[in-house]
């Protein structure tokens, strides 16, 4: 199995690091080797988030270089667009479509652009309304409909029942909404 790379992009707050770190145990537990890597920048103050994750047999290092993502994971637009130049061609970008406050309110807009941008220059592409999506599961359920809808990208090495095992965990008895957002990414169908 080659590496198989995902970056995971939104603003503090939105938990990026702690849905990467959810996929990095359903990999781990699935036997595969893993790597993460994390910009946090300015995240206590609303400022760009991301996570870079490495899965695969043997993986070396966890930092995903210009042209090497195979998908991209949007929480937010703005951060989408910053981190598609890591995409490689033919890779795979799940997205949320909204813009989160402050950059946003200095861009009115925008997200239309935006999500035409990403729509049209990243074939495959799939940008959704995941709040909507995720029901009453709020913004925990909002990154588990993206997981689900991840999980579907041609060649993701993570079988849905392990990151649902991992949500099980992680929520305990207040796993139903979540599990009911991934269910609700897993149907979600793209271009």
């Amino acid at each position: 199995m080659r590496t198989y790379n995902i970056i995971f992009a939104g603003v503090g707050g939105q938990g990026v690091i702690t849905v990467s770190q959810l996929l990095a145990r359903a990999a781990l537990s699935s036997g595969l080797d893993v790597r993460m890597y994390g910009n946090y920048g300015m995240s206590q103050r609303g400022g760009s988030v991301s996570a870079h994750l490495r899965l695969g047999k043997k993986v070396i290092n966890a930092r995903i270089e210009r042209g090497e993502a195979h998908l991209l994971v949007g929480l937010e637009l703005l951060e989408t667009v910053r981190q598609s130049p890591l995409l490689a061609s033919g890779a795979r970008l799940i997205a949320h479509n909204a813009i989160i406050m402050p950059t946003g309110k200095m861009l009115k807009g925008i997200d239309k652009k935006l999500t035409t941008f990403l729509g049209e220059g990243f074939p495959g592409s799939l940008v959704i309304d995941a709040a909507a999506a995720a029901g009453t599961a709020g913004l925990k359920g909002m990154n588990a409909v993206l997981l689900g809808a991840a999980s579907k990208a041609p060649g993701f090495p993570v079988k849905a029942a392990a990151i649902e095992k991992c949500i099980r965990e992680d929520f305990g008895e207040r796993a139903g909404p979540v599990l009911e957002a991934f269910k609700r990414g897993l149907a979600l169908k793209g271009k």
